[in-house]
């Protein structure tokens, strides 16, 4: 929905009931809107696996920016969820899931680059950008033109704590924050982060 003092809430692109296909379940929507005021849009949809799905609003109607639907696979195309998205100071569109290897949760990541969607340095492949031992889940990201940061939650000793990496070339820890503890190292755990940028361009982050 859009909001106007003139029209109250309106459906964008005439999209009352949803602009995801009426025969399938979708859940975990999350929306950005990009550096020239466009919303973004991805969330979980199901077909024989999770998979994730993202459009562009143009012009008034939602364009797909990923594969077809009707190949049956998203962006992902492996058992994938809890989507989130970013955008950098070049425009491109960042976007981080949780994607289940071997029957654990990673991290994995995408950035869309003159319409194609890339890696970033395996963050898509095996242990993704996360690559740990333990279940890997939530994560959320920010991007400027030369970084990328991206936290999540992980369950550490079967308590939940807030892991967070920077991409310098590689995914690297920011100060020992993706290993033992992480960044919230608290016995009670950490969860549900959030993650922005503040004026100089360096990551805040987040958690209860």
């Amino acid at each position: 929905l859009r909001y106007t003092e003139i029209s109250g809430f309106t459906a964008l692109a005439g999209a009352e009931e949803g602009i995801t296909p009426a025969a399938v379940e979708a859940s975990n929507p999350t929306m950005i809107l990009d550096n020239a005021g466009l919303p973004v849009i991805a969330w979980q949809q199901v077909a024989a696996l999770n998979e994730i799905h993202v459009e562009r609003l143009v012009n008034e109607t939602f364009i797909p920016i990923d594969p077809p639907r009707v190949t049956g696979f998203g962006i992902a195309g492996g058992d994938s969820s809890t989507p989130a998205l970013a955008v950098d100071d070049s425009n491109r569109i960042l976007l981080v899931w949780r994607e289940a290897v071997a029957g654990q949760g990673e991290v994995y990541g995408q950035r869309l680059h003159d319409g194609v969607w890339q890696a970033l340095a395996g963050s898509d492949t095996a242990g993704g950008l996360s690559n740990t031992p333990t279940e890997s889940y939530l994560p959320k990201a920010v991007a400027s033109l030369e970084t990328v940061w991206v936290c999540w939650q992980e369950e550490v000793n079967n308590v939940s704590q807030i892991y967070a990496k920077s991409l310098d070339g590689s995914w690297r820890e920011i100060d020992s924050s993706a290993t033992a503890s992480g960044l919230s190292a608290i016995s009670n755990g950490g969860q549900n982060p959030a993650i922005l940028l503040n004026r100089l361009k360096a990551p805040v982050i987040a958690w209860n």
